[in-house]
C-alpha cells in the first residue's frame, strides 16, 4: 500500500494531478493500493474540478491520542483510543486479514 499524505499541501495544480495519476498507475501496475491521505482542500478542489477525484481512494489520518500524564498508563503510540488494531497488525503482533 502506498499512502500519500497531502495534508500540508498549500498549492496544487496540473503537475500535481499528473504526478498523482502517474503514481497511481505505477502502484496499480505493481499490485499495490494507492491512497491519498488527508488531502488539503486545494487538492480535493482541483481533483474534483478536473474530474479525476472519483478515481482516487481518500482516507483521513486517525486522530492523535494524547500522551498520559507522568506516571499514567502508557499506550502503544500507534493505537487509537478504543482501537484493537493498527493497520492490519493486532497489538499481539498478529496480522489481521482484510
Amino acid at each position: 500500500m502506498i499512502a500519500v499524505d497531502l495534508s500540508a499541501v498549500r498549492f496544487f495544480g496540473a503537475h500535481g494531478v499528473s504526478a498523482l495519476l502517474q503514481a497511481q498507475q505505477t502502484a496499480t501496475d505493481a499490485g499495490a493500493a494507492f491512497l491519498l491521505r488527508d488531502p488539503a482542500p486545494c487538492v480535493t478542489y482541483i481533483l474534483a474540478t478536473t474530474g479525476v477525484l472519483p478515481s482516487f481512494t481518500l482516507t483521513e489520518r486517525p486522530p492523535r491520542v494524547p500522551r498520559p500524564a507522568a506516571g499514567g498508563q502508557r499506550r502503544h503510540p500507534g493505537l487509537v483510543a478504543g482501537s484493537t488494531t493498527y493497520g492490519n497488525v493486532t497489538p499481539g503482533g498478529g496480522i489481521r486479514e482484510r
